[in-house]
């Protein structure tokens, strides 16, 4: 009842100072679903509010990995910058679902998240393919101010996991020409077995633009490529690199 009533205030608790001091005083409820509720409801009133992320700091070191997983994703709701140093501290927690989540916010805050990119490189070597996954994402949100990391999402582009590669092409499409390095590469996952991951590596080409010039043969190919969302992707890309 406490966690569903923590839930309702806040959807409907507007901005009644009662209803915030109630979402408040459940983060230090006994029972971890109204610590989470109560987290929900904070996020869902106090987004963009600067007292909203000192608020969060606290649930964010909860012995409850549920309610510490729910702080950091409420974090990056908040849009601000000043949750860029619990989130980086939410990439230390022990457990796996956790640092996924503060991964994701990291994602959602794009370049406001450029002081995380230290802890985002080691983040490409987390044991769980979900957090390696999330750690490309993020890098490719902040963009070109993530190019120190081309080389270590470049090792991505090997890692076993299918999806772990096509994080690894959305992030260095997301940087831009100076991933144009690891062209070569990309130029092998245009062979791919999976056609999103042959997509993608055409896409990430063309975002190079002039700079992946040389990558034209090898998409000239691609237009050859039995699906045509793969074609369509290569012929894009080869109009970017051609300018």
């Amino acid at each position: 009842i406490r966690s569903a009533a923590a839930g309702a205030l806040g959807r409907v608790g507007g901005e009644s100072q009662v209803a915030w001091d109630s979402l408040l005083s459940g983060l230090d409820d006994p029972d971890p679903g109204t610590r989470t509720s109560s987290i929900q409801g904070i996020a869902e009133r106090g987004r963009m509010r600067a007292e909203t992320v000192p608020t969060l700091a606290k649930a964010r070191k909860d012995t409850d990995a549920g309610v510490r997983g729910e702080a950091a994703r409420a974090l990056g709701l908040t849009g601000l910058a000043a949750a860029v140093p619990l989130l980086r501290e939410a990439l230390r927690d022990s457990e796996a679902s956790v640092r996924t989540r503060a991964l994701n916010s990291l994602a959602l805050l794009e370049g406001l998240a450029a002081p995380a990119i230290p802890d985002l490189l080691v983040a490409l070597e987390d044991p769980d393919l979900g957090a390696r996954y999330m750690a490309c994402s993020a890098l490719g949100a902040i963009g070109p101010a993530a190019a120190p990391a081309v080389p270590a999402i470049g090792r991505v582009l090997m890692d076993a996991s299918p999806y772990c590669r096509l994080s690894a092409l959305n992030a260095l499409g997301g940087i831009g020409p100076s991933s144009a390095g690891f062209r070569h590469r990309i130029e092998e996952l245009l062979e791919d077995p999976m056609p999103v991951v042959r997509s993608r590596a055409a896409w990430a080409l063309g975002r190079m633009g002039p700079a992946a010039r040389d990558s034209a043969p090898a998409l000239r190919k691609c237009l050859e490529d039995e699906e045509e969302w793969v074609r369509r992707a290569a012929q894009e890309a080869l109009d970017a690199v051609s300018k």
